[in-house]
């Protein structure tokens, strides 16, 4: 017989997994909707959306240079020496670091989201309807 899973205080582990789909879900749907966040961020708040942006900026720079890195291991790798090819270390870590901005950048707009700062038509629904009818609850 499998071993339960761990669940919180008074917990029951389907609802928690099920939260955490929810939780995930909303989060998937606020970040599709970011090029109308960013200009809603920028209005609200010109600091938040100076991090917002910075991160955006290196995740692109980091991603854009690892993708160069790689056609220039390839040729060199190809031309000279099949040493260059650990030339793919750099670019290969140059990639998951961009990846880490951008994920950084959506942290902050997950966030102003969370602080009431902005509010995406996700959680609202569309024309100021709610998502969630009122005679219901979250719990």
């Amino acid at each position: 017989m499998p071993p339960k899973p761990e669940t919180g205080p008074g917990g029951d582990p389907e609802r928690e997994r099920g939260e955490r789909l929810v939780v995930n879900l909303a989060a998937r749907d606020i970040l599709g909707e970011t090029r109308q966040l960013r200009t809603k961020l920028l209005i609200a708040n010109y600091d938040l959306f100076n991090e917002y942006d910075r991160a955006v900026g290196e995740a692109e720079f980091r991603k854009n240079v690892a993708y160069a890195l790689v056609g220039l291991t390839a040729a060199l790798t190809w031309l000279q020496s099949p040493w260059w090819a650990l030339l793919l270390i750099v670019s290969a870590r140059l990639y998951i670091a961009g990846v880490g901005s951008e994920r950084a950048a959506n942290d902050v707009i997950v966030q102003a989201v969370v602080a009431e700062l902005i509010t995406p038509l996700a959680l609202t629904g569309a024309a100021g309807v709610p998502a969630v009818p009122e005679g219901r609850s979250a719990r």
